[in-house]
């Protein structure tokens, strides 16, 4: 998992151990909220929230996060069997649905390998990730003419092994962001003189 914060001007390594997922970004940028899964944390998920300025993870508890509270001081938290992460999403058109009488309508121009992100700031625009390959790239899309500006391209410094980005967050102002992605990497191994 890689991101970056708000004021810094390179991407940080925010992976705990062996298997990440990513479920939020806070608001401002500063901090990630995370699950690891692989064999350092044992038979159960754990909950991570980590700085994105890189300082150490602060294991939360047992189970699966959903996302952070607005303000950052709560979490949402699934707790059992049911661990589906951001590599459950389907990819389908983005629609606008009101909360009121307005009809839902859909934002042109997007194929349904776009991914909505969050809203941003000005609430006249979308962020969307394009999960089609290497690099990753997130976009801003504006609602009303589905013109899209590349926002960011997201690649982790050594792609070897990258078989899949996961998940993409980005703050609402767009100034951080945070990913995370599947990597792949095996041995091998030259054994002579066997018989």
């Amino acid at each position: 998992m890689r991101g970056r914060g708000p004021g810094q001007t390179a991407e940080r390594e925010l992976s705990v151990f062996d298997r990440i997922a990513l479920f939020d970004l806070s608001a401002d940028g500063g901090r990630v909220l995370l699950s690891e899964s692989g064999s350092a944390a044992g038979p159960v998920p754990r909950t991570y929230l980590r700085s994105t300025d890189g300082s150490d993870p602060v294991r939360l508890g047992q189970g699966e996060p959903l996302s952070l509270s607005p303000d950052g001081r709560r979490f949402a938290q699934s707790i059992g069997s049911i661990f589906q992460g951001p590599d459950s999403w389907q990819g389908s058109r983005l629609r606008l649905v009101p909360t009121g009488p307005d009809e839902p309508r859909e934002v042109p121009g997007l194929e349904p390998a776009f991914h909505a992100v969050r809203f941003a700031d000005d609430g006249r625009s979308v962020f969307v990730v394009a999960h089609q390959g290497t690099p990753t790239r997130l976009y801003r899309v504006d609602l009303a003419t589905g013109r899209r500006a590349l926002a960011y391209e997201l690649m982790p410094p050594d792609p070897i092994g990258v078989t899949t980005f996961t998940g993409a967050f980005v703050t609402p102002d767009g100034r951080a962001y945070a990913y995370d992605y599947r990597q792949v990497i095996g041995n091998l191994y030259l054994v002579e003189g066997l018989r």
